[in-house]
């Protein structure tokens, strides 16, 4: 069962990396600028699903989630085109999907024993939270331009670093067994 669920995962976050790999003819000339100019700079933002480092669960949670809200306040504060978040919002969810399945292959017995989780799953749902907040700022592909553009709008006019605290306290509410 266990390996079902690793592959499923596998496949999913194949499918997701062929989807948002497709964008329309005008988003590509845009992503092909902004792709050179990152080739010019490290990765803002990643996590390596083979990652053999010896942290924990959370503590993988927690060193990502650093970087991401980092990023999030940054590009929330931009003024740039939907393609323009379409192209940074690849890297920023390809890193917690990559998270999400490093977790399902290396941590997923101790998380199942309730090692490395807590009783409710928090550190799961944060995964959740933060793949949602990601979305609303940065769109999904197969979302019409229109509603990502209202999604963004909203997400920037409301208190976003209130959000982000919300998802500090949340994070740090996560009390291991």
């Amino acid at each position: 069962m266990k390996r079902l669920i690793t592959v499923l995962m596998i496949v999913c976050q194949c499918l997701f990396l062929i989807v948002t790999g497709c964008t329309g003819e005008s988003g590509e000339r845009t992503e092909r600028k902004a792709a050179s100019a990152q080739l010019q700079n490290e990765p803002r933002i990643s996590f390596d699903i083979e990652d053999k480092s010896t942290g924990t669960y959370k503590q993988h949670i927690c060193q990502l989630w650093e970087k991401t809200k980092m990023i999030i306040k940054e590009d929330a504060g931009k003024d740039l085109t939907d393609e323009q978040y379409l192209f940074l919002g690849k890297e920023v969810r390809r890193a917690w999907l990559n998270l999400h399945a490093h977790s399902c292959l290396y941590h997923q017995e101790n998380i199942s024993r309730g090692i490395e989780d807590t009783p409710d799953h928090k550190l799961e749902t944060m995964i959740g939270h933060v793949l949602g907040l990601i979305d609303e700022l940065y769109g999904w592909p197969t979302d019409e331009k229109e509603s990502r553009e209202d999604a963004r709008k909203r997400l920037i006019q409301s208190d976003i670093n209130g959000t982000i605290r919300a998802l500090d306290n949340w994070l740090q509410s996560a009390d291991m067994r």
